[in-house]
């Protein structure tokens, strides 16, 4: 894994940016068809709320060796040129699962009490500090609450934080929920931008080393606004950033009417993971391979006619220009876009008239 990896992270640090490794084990999360044969682990045999699958309950020894492998794979990132390293315990997964009373039912040193519940993290914090040293940067990302019944509250989340922090964490990373609630693991339009601020503006108040938040963030101003009323100290952008890789970019060049929106509709990215299927996206079908599609420039210009307004007729007709054809659009009706106009009238669907602002501002 090394060698590749380290293609990945000399690429971008050429470009003078940072990039981490995020290290997650899905614990009860997941299916056998993933294992490659091997059993579904878990703190306790409870199965997972989504995936209700048959598990097998960890021994000790089986959870002390689950804390070497954290440790040696943070290593593996450090050799591999990653500039930190994030541990995934939210969501539900195996970490989560650890510190959660509704997954951990354990009588041993790792189950029962908060104290134990939390000692799984810990260790993994302390092996990964003495495996890739106190310098190494470790963020641990962690739901603020479960937004499951008998899950981990906000009260407790807090005192994993401290304890995060004590053992060295360099910042939190905010978000909610497990698969259990997953309605609130990815954020649809039904969900207001920026719906897990608050919980991350509660850890904030708990511990003084950095917190990042996370959910729906599609506008810089509202993420600007989280920054400057101190609710958080960094955005995490994901959707977006599929969309439009070069957001940052465009906010710093004031360039925001060039944005390609994010619309939270989850059919490119969510659907495409449960399906095994490459990531993508409904406003961007390209995913940063413009080039790709325009560089074959024309030899010899030709006057196109594009019949249509629709989302399809304005890919087409942005194309053929930028290959250096003369194009003409013609739409029958009043208005591009089709169906797509009034499907941005029911109640919180109008990030959909975003992306069609966009798309007849660019394509013009």
């Amino acid at each position: 894994m090394i060698p590749s990896y380290q293609k990945l992270t000399e690429s971008v640090h050429k470009e003078g940016a940072k990039i981490a490794v995020q290290l997650r084990h899905c614990g009860r999360e997941t299916e056998p068809k993933y294992t490659g044969g091997k059993d579904v682990v878990a703190p306790s045999r409870i199965p997972c709320p989504s995936c209700q699958t048959m598990l097998h309950e960890m021994t000790a020894e089986e959870v002390y060796e689950m804390v070497a492998a954290f440790g040696d794979a943070a290593l593996r990132g450090k050799k591999a040129g990653f500039d930190v390293v994030e541990l995934h315990a939210s969501h539900g997964y195996l970490i989560a699962q650890f510190l959660s009373g509704h997954a951990n039912k354990r009588t041993d040193e790792f189950g029962g009490s908060l104290h134990n519940r939390m000692r799984f993290l810990r260790l993994v914090l302390q092996d990964i500090r003495e495996k890739a040293g106190e310098d190494y940067p470790i963020i641990v990302r962690i739901s603020g609450a479960e937004m499951i019944t008998g899950g981990r509250e906000i009260q407790e989340t807090k005192a994993v934080c401290q304890m995060c922090e004590k053992e060295g964490a360099a910042a939190i990373h905010v978000s909610i929920s497990t698969y259990g609630s997953l309605a609130y693991c990815i954020g649809s339009t039904y969900l207001a931008p920026g719906y897990e601020t608050e919980a991350a503006s509660q850890i904030k108040k708990a511990v003084d080393i950095p917190v990042i938040t996370v959910g729906r963030y599609t506008d810089a101003e509202i993420a600007e606004t989280v920054v400057r009323d101190g609710s958080a100290d960094m955005v995490a952008f994901g959707r977006q950033s599929i969309a439009d890789l070069n957001f940052p970019n465009k906010v710093l060049a004031g360039k925001q009417d060039e944005i390609i929106p994010c619309i939270s509709c989850g059919q490119g990215y969510i659907m495409h993971i449960f399906d095994d299927a490459p990531i993508s996206c409904v406003v961007n079908p390209f995913n940063s391979t413009e080039e790709k599609y325009i560089a074959n420039k024309a030899e010899t210009s030709k006057y196109v006619i594009v019949a249509g307004g629709g989302p399809g007729g304005l890919q087409a007709a942005w194309i053929l220009a930028a290959r250096g054809h003369k194009v003409d659009l013609i739409e029958k009706e009043g208005y591009f876009w089709g169906a797509f106009l009034p499907a941005s009238y029911p109640l919180s669907k109008s990030p959909i008239a975003k992306m069609i602002g966009y798309y007849i501002l660019e394509k013009e």
